[in-house]
């Protein structure tokens, strides 16, 4: 036999058939927590006292300042309020917004909306349980004791959190010698065949790290040249004199540097830290 939660889904699917699928199927139904509903409703502005004491809105405005509020985030629910401003203006209707929050708890404040650090008793107000905050439109949806039907416009859920939290970090890394690679190297086959062999590849990265060590610069070098100490720490890059080419030019980057250049001394040779390509 059919559980109930079936017979629903198989008759919408056949209203859908029969009426299109644009015709929503609301199935009518009771409700099982009718007393902590009714409990709710009844406490409903009792709900709301604390954050108007703090805000200076009336208990009765307060679910219309929190709709409009939340409208301008949740698309359905802007569409919502919409359809009620519409609604209120064409025609006498029940709109009325109800703020509830299930399950019931007395002396509770709506999660919705601002609600104090301390509860009535001087404890910490906390939220032990899943809380389900609730806004309901029209009195009907209020009747524990009659057959319900109604749409659900927009649900979401928010995680409160709390002052201080007891946390910990854990993470792998490497050693601390590993470092990411500083420099490409893009080797360019130097011979007429097509094809890269074994022999000309170790021949070009071994002569790079050659030519590296040829351009390196140490402290010690630095300290023989005085004119060149306020480089530190040494820049290892090529210099064209001629200025067909891109290079690094120091001269033009420091005045100080070209003061102290003797004078008649070829500008490239003041450049200790670099070499002439």
């Amino acid at each position: 036999e059919l559980s109930i939660e079936e017979k629903v889904s198989l008759l919408s699917k056949l209203a859908k058939l029969l009426l299109g699928g644009d015709f929503p199927a609301m199935p009518k139904f009771n409700y099982q927590n009718g007393n902590d509903i009714k409990l709710a409703a009844r406490d409903s502005k009792k709900l709301l006292g604390y954050y108007s004491s703090v805000s200076g809105l009336p208990v009765t405005l307060i679910p219309d300042d929190w709709l409009q509020g939340v409208a301008a985030v949740r698309t359905k629910i802007n569409q919502w309020e919409l359809a009620r401003s519409i609604v209120e203006v064409t025609g006498p209707a029940d709109t009325s917004l109800t703020a509830i929050q299930l399950p019931y708890k007395k002396n509770d404040n709506w999660l919705a909306v601002q609600f104090p650090g301390k509860d009535e008793a001087g404890n910490a107000f906390g939220i032990n349980i899943d809380t389900i905050s609730c806004a309901i439109f029209g009195v009907d949806g209020l009747k524990t004791t009659t057959l319900q039907s109604g749409l659900l416009i927009d649900e979401w859920s928010e995680s409160i959190p709390v002052e201080t939290e007891t946390t910990g970090v854990a993470f792998n890394y490497n050693q601390p010698d590993s470092m990411p690679p500083q420099a490409l190297l893009l080797a360019v086959y130097p011979g007429i065949e097509k094809n890269w062999n074994w022999d000309a590849l170790l021949g070009t990265v071994t002569d790079t790290f050659k030519r590296a060590k040829m351009r390196a610069v140490e402290p010690k070098h630095l300290q023989q040249h005085q004119l060149i100490t306020h480089f530190l720490p040494g820049i290892i890059a090529p210099v064209n004199t001629k200025g067909n080419n891109i290079s690094l030019d120091f001269a033009v980057a420091s005045d100080e540097f070209l003061k102290k250049v003797p004078t008649g001394l070829p500008l490239y040779q003041a450049y200790f830290s670099t070499t002439t390509t």
